[in-house]
């Protein structure tokens, strides 16, 4: 089959596949070597000395010999390689893991098909060329249509005029987020409510619940991936917890493969390309895949540290993520020392940031420990955004968001506990007083807006937000809003309320937004929103919809 042709080929997955050869020969890694020649031959590769290398590889490994050095130099000099030593330390030196062999070998034997068929057209058009007749002019007009110059060659530069490439808008799960079809990375300690953030993003999706900021959220199936969680009594307890709609989230545990002994199942690893692209291809409505926790997931040879290697199991999954739409919420645990930029404290290389187009961080309010505060590092599709605040509350748990945005990075908290380790935060109880007296009085006469109130609490009181803050809970004040979009007002509430979950109901989004009244709140029904003359709501009624808070 002639290599001048106008597709595509793939020469780093080529490379990557006879690198990944040579490392599996070192490691005894007899099951790469089998995915590959199983599914390869020599005829698949593009490049000359790819392919020539591949072949001999073949035969050693047909005849049952090693794929050792010394013994693939002299039968590549024997094939008339004239520097075979140094084209398989090139190969070699590119590949630290096999874990994604088994995506490279999908690249290179599509591209084989594409060229294949190519061919098989062209040789086909060339043998009508000559017909007489209607069908003849036809065809030779087709021909012609054909590109007969090769737009790459087998050496050398692939280039891509910018030209040529279709502007389009960025996709988002959570507008300006969670992007689609990217990887976001989601870091935190041990306890800090990772798993509780996912599973009120997983409810959210299940159902099309607005996210806490009001944004629009598409409704799809949400695929896990978790180490960490029984599912029987901890995540589908959470779920329910979080009104999620269960027929729409799968889990994804292990892989099974067939051998001469029978059925095998293992664990689920992200090597599994493979496996995880069947898994979307029976989900296309899939708009979410949370892997909880990455180091679980990453396979026993892949060294966590290492940038190439976490980065040649992550791009398998940051393409498969972009060729099928979901977005990939990857979870890292943080690591214990310190430092001044956040997104430099995820455990691990600093591959996982780097590939993440977002990430996002969750930590302890330092001087509220109760709550939680999601705080932005990184975003290289969107600007910085504001973070957010949540409690966990109830039995079984929940999520209870706060309704004003945070304005705060994950770089500010990071400061903040540095500066604790020193001191103890939070203001002396002098101010914290101070702060309740003239709130109460600033709130006497009836709602005032929330900006307008820190305007002149900073510039008038010279005080700072984090004392009026812990004075406006310490009063209980209500935050709301008359109008949805809209801005934050404050006022004193009619009577001190003791249960924390009236304290914080959460953001409804458009909810509110399309009913055009008030939600009226019944204790009794168990936070049910009843709204009137609300259009279709879905599986839930058109009278009654639950609201997760």
């Amino acid at each position: 089959m002639p290599t001048n042709h106008p597709l595509r080929t793939e020469p780093e997955a080529e490379r990557t596949i006879i690198g990944g050869l040579l490392l599996s020969a070192i490691n005894g890694d007899d099951q790469c070597s089998e995915t590959v020649f199983a599914n390869l031959v020599a005829a698949d590769f593009a490049e000359p000395e790819c392919r020539t290398m591949f072949a001999a590889m073949q035969r050693l490994h047909a005849a049952g010999r090693p794929l050792e050095h010394g013994l693939l130099v002299s039968t590549l000099k024997a094939d008339g390689m004239e520097n075979p030593a140094g084209n398989l330390l090139e190969a070699a030196q590119r590949v630290a893991t096999t874990a994604s062999i088994g995506h490279y070998v999908r690249v290179v034997a599509d591209a084989a098909r594409q060229r294949k068929a190519f061919c098989v057209v062209n040789d086909t058009l060339h043998g009508l060329r000559n017909c007489k007749g209607e069908v003849g002019n036809v065809l030779a007009k087709l021909l012609a249509q054909l590109p007969t110059t090769p737009t790459a060659s087998s050496h050398g530069p692939i280039l891509t005029c910018l030209a040529d490439v279709e502007p389009r808008p960025v996709s988002w799960l959570w507008p300006e987020r969670i992007p689609a079809g990217r990887i976001t990375l989601l870091v935190g300690r041990p306890g800090e409510g990772k798993s509780f953030l996912t599973t009120d993003a997983t409810a959210r999706v299940t159902t099309g619940t607005p996210w806490p900021d009001g944004s629009d959220c598409p409704q799809g199936s949400v695929l896990l991936l978790t180490a960490e969680d029984d599912p029987a009594d901890t995540i589908r307890p959470r779920l329910d917890a979080h009104h999620a709609d269960v027929r729409r989230v799968h889990l994804l545990s292990a892989v099974r493969r067939v051998d001469d002994d029978g059925p095998h199942d293992r664990m689920i690893t992200l090597a599994d390309v493979d496996a995880i692209e069947a898994t979307l291809k029976r989900l296309p409505d899939c708009r979410l895949i949370v892997v909880d926790p990455i180091g679980s997931f990453l396979g026993g040879r892949t060294d966590a540290h290492r940038d190439n290697e976490v980065r040649g199991v992550l791009a398998p999954i940051a393409a498969l993520a972009e060729k099928h739409g979901p977005a990939v919420l990857v979870v890292a645990h943080r690591r214990k020392s310190a430092g001044s930029i956040a997104d430099d404290l995820a455990l691990g290389s600093r591959a996982f940031t780097g590939i993440a187009r977002a990430v996002w961080h969750l930590t302890r309010d330092a001087e509220d420990k109760a709550r939680r505060l999601l705080l932005p590092g990184k975003n290289n599709l969107a600007r910085e955004g504001d973070g957010l605040a949540f409690s966990i509350i109830g039995e079984p748990p929940r999520i209870a968001w706060e309704r004003e945005p945070v304005a705060m990075s994950a770089d500010d908290a990071l400061a903040v506990e540095c500066q604790s380790r020193e001191q103890k935060p939070g203001p002396d109880a002098e101010a914290f007083d101070a702060a309740s007296d003239w709130l109460r009085l600033a709130l006497a006469d009836g709602p005032r807006l929330a900006k307008e109130l820190k305007d002149e609490w900073r510039d008038g009181q010279d005080g700072s937000e984090r004392t009026l803050r812990r004075a406006r809970q310490s009063l209980s004040v209500e935050v709301f809003r008359p109008e949805v979009p809209g801005s934050w007002w404050w006022r004193l509430p009619d009577k001190v309320a003791n249960d924390p979950e009236d304290k914080q109901l959460g953001h409804l989004g458009h909810l509110a937004e399309n009913s055009k009244n008030m939600p009226i709140f019944d204790p009794v029904e168990c936070k049910v929103a009843k709204f009137q003359q609300l259009g279709h709501l879905g599986p839930l009624g058109p009278n009654r919809v639950r609201v997760t808070i």
